[in-house]
């Protein structure tokens, strides 16, 4: 036991000088759900934060969680997930934030005031009407929303909000409604009943700035994560985002964290890939450490690279500068590596 403890913590000595005092870098912020409906009751995580949370991590989005009386200027992008409230104190900040080139993304019942009678955030250019009369409903993503999926309707599990695009909406993803709601008199022995192959009502409403998804897609995915909820997220991401902090050619299982040690002008990634198996009833277990091969990378960067290498072995990387982005390949990750990146001065 001692040996054990003894090796693990060697490790983090080796790395130290890689980890103190740095702090993260982030440019997305998330809305925690606990301000609105925090039960007090540790581990109890609302299912809309918890979501957002596994979403992001397996995009490789570099963000925090952050509440109403937060520096919104900090990100370039703010997402509220699935459940959050917006008073007149928040709508104005949003605003304010938005008129200065941030970025917002809504989803479900966020945006709408405390009692549900109306959306907000006039700049999401929706009208609220109530709930979505159909339920699940289906989509057919077109244009940018469709890269990455099967040319075919995906099924929405949970119900969503009914509204009307407003005039300055610049694009509007349509539903499909289904051939009937399955209940007692209108009855399917599967999940719910086919498509109607007929649009209904706005699905997804975008403009310049800002993106409204009717669906909770955050607390669905925490449920059961479909996997093209991921998919047409990540693409309304890139629209908003088209270049991120880090992105990378891994598997969803690839965990990265960018951080930054600013007295000593270099940025250090942390990239993590352990595979978790559910042995037992009660716990995920990570026995092995299966090796992750090549595995390029692209950062985004304001500043010129000196050098690349990793810690803390200190073996350089070759890599290929952009104006805006930096890009390399590490040889191999086994659990967990740190690629350091010197700025010039």
């Amino acid at each position: 036991m001692y040996r054990q403890i003894g090796e693990v913590y060697g490790s983090v000595k080796d790395k130290e000088p890689w980890c103190e005092g740095a702090v993260p870098v982030t440019e997305i912020g998330v809305f925690t759900a606990e301000e609105f409906f925090g039960t007090g009751k540790a581990g109890e995580i609302p299912g809309a934060s918890e979501g957002t949370a596994r979403m992001l991590m397996e995009l490789s989005q570099q963000f925090d969680f952050i509440d109403s009386q937060s520096d919104f200027g900090r990100y370039r992008l703010l997402i509220l997930p699935d459940v959050i409230p917006v008073d007149e104190e928040l709508k104005t900040k949003l605003g304010s934030y938005i008129s200065m080139g941030g970025r917002v993304i809504c989803t479900g019942e966020s945006g709408l005031d405390i009692q549900k009678t109306r959306f907000m955030v006039r700049e999401l250019a929706v009208r609220y009407k109530g709930k979505a009369p159909y339920s699940p409903d289906f989509m057919k993503p077109q244009a940018h929303l469709a890269e990455g999926l099967a040319d075919a309707e995906h099924v929405m599990y949970d119900c969503g909000t009914w509204v009307e695009a407003k005039e300055n909406a610049e694009y509007v993803q349509m539903a499909v409604r289904p051939v009937f709601n399955r209940e007692k008199d209108t009855f399917c022995s599967h999940l719910h009943s086919p498509s109607a192959r007929k649009e209904c009502y706005p699905a997804v409403v975008e403009t310049k700035s800002t993106a409204y998804f009717i669906h909770p897609i955050f607390s669905t995915y925490q449920k059961t994560a479909p996997h093209w909820y991921k998919v047409l997220f990540q693409n309304e991401l890139r629209r908003l985002l088209p270049i991120q902090l880090v992105s990378h050619s891994g598997p969803s299982g690839v965990i990265t964290n960018l951080m930054e040690q600013k007295e000593k002008n270099r940025q250090i990634l942390h990239i993590l890939y352990y595979i978790p198996e559910r042995k037992c009833r009660l716990l995920d277990i990570v026995e092995d450490v299966v090796p992750l091969y090549n595995l390029k990378i692209i950062l985004r960067k304001e500043k010129r690279v000196r050098r690349i290498y990793l810690a803390p072995s200190m073996e350089e990387l070759p890599f290929r500068e952009e104006e805006n982005t930096v890009e390399f390949t590490i040889p191999e990750i086994a659990g967990h590596q740190m690629c350091v990146i010197d700025f010039l001065k």
